[in-house]
């Protein structure tokens, strides 16, 4: 079942839109980047993998997540994101861009959210919006800095 999240999420990320911003090359790269964390967060859930999770974010990271205090810092946020996907087996990932903003070394991305995945037995899809924010950091790789993701809807 691994291999097909991640090329869902391949497929999924690779179709979203164009983003704006400064050159074309630069807005590439960028948009790479950000679908690469997204494919990770995608294997990391799968996976249950904290120390994966906790790759992802910058050490002064900030989550936001419905119905749940802000999380803060990359420790706090892989305890927080191993204990949410503890229990549950993600079996889908979909995040669809609607905004892309560059500027220099951050990036803010926006657009919605669909995760399926199995609860006690019983299969379960929420959908929502984010809000992302990365940076590259000065030891080169992009990190998320902020993430808030709202889940206002749930199928059963």
């Amino acid at each position: 079942m691994r291999p097909l999240i991640l090329l869902l999420a391949a497929v999924l990320l690779t179709s979203c839109a164009r983003p704006s911003g400064t050159s074309s090359f630069n807005n590439l790269t960028v948009k790479g980047s950000i679908d690469s964390l997204w494919t990770r967060y995608a294997t990391a859930a799968d996976e249950r993998d904290t120390t994966a999770f906790g790759a992802l974010f910058s050490e002064d990271a900030s989550l936001i997540f419905s119905s749940a205090p802000t999380v803060r810092g990359r420790a706090s946020i892989q305890t927080f994101l191993g204990a949410l996907y503890g229990p549950v087996d993600v079996t889908g990932l979909r995040v669809t861009q609607e905004d892309l903003k560059i500027s220099g070394t951050m990036a803010a991305q926006t657009g919605t959210i669909q995760e399926s995945f199995i609860e006690q037995n019983r299969e379960k899809t929420e959908y929502g919006r984010f809000a992302l924010v990365v940076e590259k950091g000065e030891d080169g790789p992009w990190r998320i800095w902020r993430l808030v993701a709202v889940m206002d809807s749930l199928s059963q």
